[in-house]
């Protein structure tokens, strides 16, 4: 008894199947305290843990042949022992439905069934998306009709495991998520709502706002303005959503106006559409100033409203603001200018790749490559060796489509100039591009670089290019096979000798 209770409140829930035959002795006492044991080892499981506990129940370890033989050998007719026993029969019978045997999941799925307190709703959950038919019909059909107020409590504690039936396509998932959200949204689970939508279970947040805001409930406006201030983007995305669908008012329409001061753009995109789409005479400032947002998504969002108007000339507005804003909204202005602009504003936005603010810069250079697509490479070249990450990804994004125009050459004097690991990990990115011919000896050489993480990254831009060598025929020039012999020959301590070999024999054909 005192090893019993010591194991019971070890809380680890792998000595669970230990203790099941224990249960089958003819000792009542043993049986009654093997109960409680079990009792307590689950309650240290959580219910989006459950998923697991399953898992390791079902397969095992190398080591239960021998150590758990009781297990393995369980038998149907141990089922109905199971659920004879006057304490812990919820439990008992809800490890066994978690059996490798389909026989026995099915016996103690039955057995659960004629369980009403709850405690067996998590193992139906999971036996809801069994992988034999008949187990999962048996228990998708116990869990519907389980459906109902007096079970609401039990679904708000196991509601991982619903939402986990989204993430499969066995039995009546569908169902029974949609079932479970129209429980929830009956007057008298009203208080579990509440609870739900305090939740720190994100998904289970998420869950309970949707069902808070698709349901029939008093106090909808104020319901919309908490939705809108909830830290997760993905419940204020919801309720603007559903703010579309309800009638026009001066409530719902200064809630919008606020979720477009959102710090999430995603919410902010959606805010100005509704906003645009259901209050069109009122949305004109908001679209103004949605022009000079830092998302492009926000900005291009707006400028189609505006173009459909028709009263807004775009590339008179962002020229204007360029010249007389400074710091983020200049860092706007040039982005939307690169958006609406020609090419000949590309000798204005030039002379901002030089300002103080890496912001500034990254935006001129975006607006540069969208305004004029073959502008200067020397720029661009020049850019990748900014102290500023964020400007260098934005040139490599400006070159990747040209670097063969580029060439080798102009890329290797980058990479050169470039101190840090990551500056020349950028070029590397490039370098990986060029023709098969030009990108090996420069990768070849970038081997001997005495930085770990640069010459790794050469490594492995030299593999993707061994993997795609055969994709192009086209032979080498001839100063670019001169060139490859002579790296071939002064790094060889870089390369293996047989990838010399592989590389002369090719070299030795043209």
């Amino acid at each position: 008894m005192e090893l019993l209770r010591t194991i019971g409140d070890s809380g680890e829930p792998a000595a669970i199947p230990d203790l099941l035959p224990l249960a089958l002795t003819r000792s009542s006492e043993i049986a009654r305290q093997s109960a409680r044991a079990v009792e307590r080892l689950l309650d240290c499981i959580k219910p989006a843990e459950y998923v697991r506990f399953d898992e390791y129940i079902r397969v095992g370890d190398i080591d239960w042949k021998w150590r758990r033989e009781a297990w393995a050998e369980f038998r149907v007719p141990d089922v109905k022992r199971f659920a004879k026993l006057p304490e812990g029969a919820a439990s008992f019978l809800g490890v066994v439905s978690c059996h490798s045997s389909g026989y026995i999941r099915e016996s103690a799925v039955r057995e659960l069934g004629n369980i009403q307190s709850g405690a067996e709703l998590p193992f139906l959950l999971l036996r809801a998306n069994d992988w034999v038919e008949n187990v999962r019909e048996i228990a998708c059909a116990l869990v519907l009709a389980r459906i109902r107020p007096g079970y609401a409590s039990a679904f708000q504690k196991w509601l991982p495991l619903v939402l986990r039936l989204r993430l499969t396509r066995r039995g009546k998932n569908e169902e029974i998520i949609d079932r479970v959200r129209e429980l929830f949204q009956r007057p008298e689970t009203a208080h579990l709502l509440e609870e739900g939508r305090n939740s720190g279970d994100r998904l289970a947040r998420r869950f309970f706002y949707e069902a808070s805001l698709g349901g029939v409930h008093e106090g909808k406006d104020a319901l919309f303005a908490t939705a809108l201030q909830d830290s997760d983007f993905h419940i204020r995305v919801m309720a603007i959503r559903t703010l579309e669908h309800r009638a026009p008012s001066a409530e719902a329409q200064k809630a919008l106006e606020a979720a477009g001061r959102s710090p999430f753009s995603v919410v902010r995109h959606h805010a100005l559409r509704s906003l645009a789409e259901k209050y069109p005479d009122a949305a004109k400032a908001e679209l103004l100033r949605a022009l000079l947002d830092p998302n492009i998504s926000v900005r291009e969002e707006a400028q189609f409203y505006l173009n459909k108007e028709g009263t807004v000339n775009l590339r008179d507005f962002y020229l204007s603001n360029v010249s007389t804003s400074s710091g983020k909204a200049l860092a706007a202005s040039l982005a939307g200018l690169g958006e609406a602009g020609r090419k000949e504003d590309t000798a204005l936005v030039s002379q901002y790749l030089a300002a103080e603010r890496s912001q500034v810069r990254a935006a001129a250079l975006r607006a540069i490559t969208r305004l004029d697509p073959a502008y200067d490479a020397a720029i661009f070249l020049a850019a990748l060796c900014d102290k500023s990450a964020r400007v260098g990804r934005v040139a490599v994004l400006g070159l990747r489509k040209r670097v063969n125009s580029v060439g080798g050459a102009g890329l290797w004097a980058a990479y050169l100039r470039c101190k840090s690991s990551a500056k020349k990990r950028r070029v590397l990115s490039l370098i990986g591009r060029l023709s098969k011919w030009e990108g090996l000896g420069l990768l070849i050489q970038a081997l001997g670089d005495p930085d770990a993480g640069t010459s790794e990254a050469a490594a492995q831009y030299k593999a993707r290019l061994w993997q795609r060598w055969n994709r192009s025929f086209v032979p080498p020039t001839k100063s670019q096979a001169e060139n490859l012999r002579a790296i071939l020959e002064t790094h060889k301590l870089l390369i293996t000798p047989e990838e010399k070999r592989h590389w002369e024999n090719y070299l030795r054909d043209f």
